[in-house]
């Protein structure tokens, strides 16, 4: 008889937590800015720009697994790096930026030191810091920005394991708000 209650008062105690963390699981699948075990993140230290302001962002990759991941060690903007900056405005119609750096990103996958580790919840980063004329950003109004992130080597290319590649996919940021004001 003490085991049965011992057994039902186990179940009551583990099962909300069980179900919890299947329902964290089942969010972070669904998560657009997560995928196997990267986490990337934007922040915008303002919310509002005066016009004649350059932007500032900072975005965060983070490895949200219990093990390392490999990843590409320098994230650069454009097609032919890592990252992809896009911005709508209010209404959502995507703006075109008149011109935005395009880093060509080669790398030796047997080039060890091209690669870094990413221990479980640590994050590499890098920042933006552009002319909202240059983004298309400049008259009034109130913008969305996210940024894309994405690995041109294939992991079967390099040799540390386990190493974010190409297969992975892509992923995207949070939302940030902006509002340009005169």
């Amino acid at each position: 008889m003490k085991a049965l209650h011992l057994g039902l008062i186990l179940v009551i105690l583990l099962g909300p937590g069980n179900i919890r963390t299947r329902a964290n699981q089942q969010k972070q699948n669904n998560d657009p800015s997560t995928k196997e075990g990267l986490k990337i993140s934007l922040i915008s230290p303002k919310v509002k720009y005066r016009r004649s302001e350059k932007i500032k962002l900072h975005v965060m990759l983070s490895n949200i697994t219990p093990k390392n991941i490999y990843v590409l060690g320098s994230l650069g903007w454009g097609y032919n790096a890592s990252l992809l900056l896009h911005v709508r405005d209010a209404s959502g119609k995507e703006i075109d930026p008149e011109g935005f750096p395009d880093d060509q990103t080669i790398v030796d996958p047997m080039d060890e030191g091209a690669f870094v580790r990413l221990p479980p919840r640590q994050f590499i980063g890098t920042n933006l810091v552009g002319d909202l004329k240059f983004l298309n950003m400049n008259k009034p109004g109130k913008y969305s920005i996210y940024i894309e992130y994405f690995s041109k080597i294939e992991s079967s290319a390099v040799k540390q394991k386990p190493f974010w590649g190409i297969e992975n996919g892509t992923i995207f940021s949070n939302l940030v708000w902006v509002e340009i004001i005169p």
